[in-house]
C-alpha cells in the first residue's frame, strides 16, 4: 500500500508544480541544514514560550531518528502523562498538546491525528 501512496502523493504533487519540481539531493540536503534553523528559545526569553518548544521537540523533532525520541527521557514522562487514565489527566494532557501544536504547520497537524 506505501508504495502506491507516495505514487499518488508524486504524481499530485508534479501535476501542480509541473515536471521540474522534484527537489536533488543538494536542494534537499540544503533545506535539512541544521545551521539554517532558528535557535531554541531561551528560558528568561519565556517561560511558556520554552516550555512548548522543548514539550514539541521531544514528542516531534524533526532531525533526530526514531532511537532518539525513544531514549529521550522528558519523552518517557510525557507519554506516561498522556497514558494516565485517571481524573482526565490524559484528555487534558492532549488538550494542551492541541493548543500548543502551530496550526499552520501541516506536519504536526497530521501527526498529531496520527
Amino acid at each position: 500500500a506505501y508504495p502506491k501512496v507516495m505514487a499518488v502523493f508524486k504524481e499530485l504533487y508534479l501535476s501542480d508544480k509541473g515536471s521540474n519540481a522534484v527537489l536533488g539531493k543538494s536542494e534537499a540536503k540544503s533545506l535539512l541544514d541544521e545551521t539554517r534553523w532558528p535557535n531554541a528559545p531561551e528560558l528568561r526569553a519565556g517561560p511558556l514560550t520554552w516550555l512548548r518548544c522543548k514539550m514539541l521537540y521531544a514528542i516531534n523533532p524533526a532531525d533526530k531518528s526514531l532511537w532518539y525520541v525513544v531514549t529521550n527521557p522528558l519523552l518517557s514522562v510525557i507519554l506516561l502523562l498522556s497514558l494516565l487514565p485517571l481524573y482526565g489527566v490524559s484528555t487534558v494532557f492532549w488538550l494542551i498538546f492541541a493548543l500548543m501544536m502551530s496550526k499552520t504547520d501541516e506536519y504536526q497537524l497530521v501527526s498529531y491525528l496520527g
